[in-house]
């Protein structure tokens, strides 16, 4: 993603858009151009890739004897996709434990579309030949973040928080407290991934032109909050390709979709403001490049991890 995010097809509603309906709130046709763009991106093996490298020296962190089960939040996680991927990942670092078999995984999910919740309900029906032998526990709620801290009950502390691409929905500084403060274990992790403003997806929605206020937000603003409350973070930034080719051609179904996509739009061609579409397919052409026959942007994400600790 980029916004929305490839992995995670119905990020919660954005509280500074009300003045319109989401893109994401149109079920169907977002999980059909979101289809489009996980097709033509190579964010999602990119993303996958990240994980892998980064998230198991963060298990490793918590795979101590006394160590009963790993309790895992995810804010935003729509059907589940990118949720699967990473306990996939956890649940591989936890059986290289000599207590693996001894250890559960927790995973609480927030997420306010039911439709997603639906789809991630379905999803974890029959996990054996994804999560192995850990046995994986699933909490799916459906509301957003700010009604999650409200109706909150237990006191669960988390060893990861992750919001993946969903960030942006929320006041970052006081949702960074809360998870930080409160939620996260003293040895636990917050994991966010941002688009960059290197991320063609980033410049496509840009240059849209909205009454609303801008909804992403490079890492540097999680790395100022950071510094502020002393918190320690480190940074790791990721290219991969986008195919734009079917955007030029109006009789495209996939390059509609994928321009819909891009500027989180039901059919932004025959909608819009018709300069302004041009304007678009002029600056995505100016920003692509033709390779083997076709035309490759660059999108770019930002991992950003935060810990209460100073020895991560």
């Amino acid at each position: 993603m980029s916004w929305p995010d490839p992995l995670n097809p119905a990020p919660p509603v954005n509280e500074l858009e009300k003045e319109r309906p989401s893109f994401a709130s149109y079920d169907a046709h977002y999980l059909e151009s979101f289809r489009v763009y996980r097709e033509r991106s190579s964010e999602s093996k990119k993303l996958f890739e990240s994980f892998q490298t980064h998230i198991p020296p963060l298990i490793q962190s918590r795979m101590v004897p006394e160590c009963q089960r790993l309790n895992i939040l995810s804010v935003g996680s729509a059907e589940g996709t990118t949720d699967l991927m990473i306990l996939k990942i956890i649940g591989q670092e936890v059986q290289k434990s000599d207590h693996g078999q001894r250890i559960e995984i927790f995973n609480r999910a927030i997420e306010p579309n039911g439709s997603s919740c639906g789809l991630y309900r379905e999803a974890i029906k029959n996990l054996s030949s994804l999560l192995g032998k850990t046995q994986t526990c699933f909490e799916i709620c459906q509301q957003t973040f700010d009604d999650y801290q409200e109706t909150k009950k237990d006191e669960i502390k988390f060893d990861l928080i992750h919001f993946i691409h969903s960030i942006y929905y929320v006041d970052k500084e006081e949702t960074l407290i809360r998870c930080i403060e409160r939620e996260l274990s003293d040895k636990g992790h917050f994991l966010s991934v941002v688009q960059t403003t290197q991320d063609l997806n980033y410049l496509v929605f840009s240059k849209q032109k909205r009454p609303t206020k801008e909804i992403s937000e490079k890492s540097e603003k999680l790395i100022q909050i950071a510094k502020k409350y002393g918190w320690n973070y480190e940074v790791y930034t990721t290219e991969y390709a986008i195919d734009f080719t079917h955007v030029f051609d109006p009789k495209s179904t996939e390059g509609n979709l994928l321009l819909d996509f891009m500027t989180h739009t039901v059919d932004y061609r025959n909608t819009a403001d018709k300069q302004l579409v041009q304007e678009t397919l002029a600056f995505i052409d100016e920003k692509t490049v033709l390779k083997d026959g076709k035309k490759i942007g660059k999108g770019e994400f930002s991992l950003v991890v935060i810990s209460k600790r100073c020895d991560m």
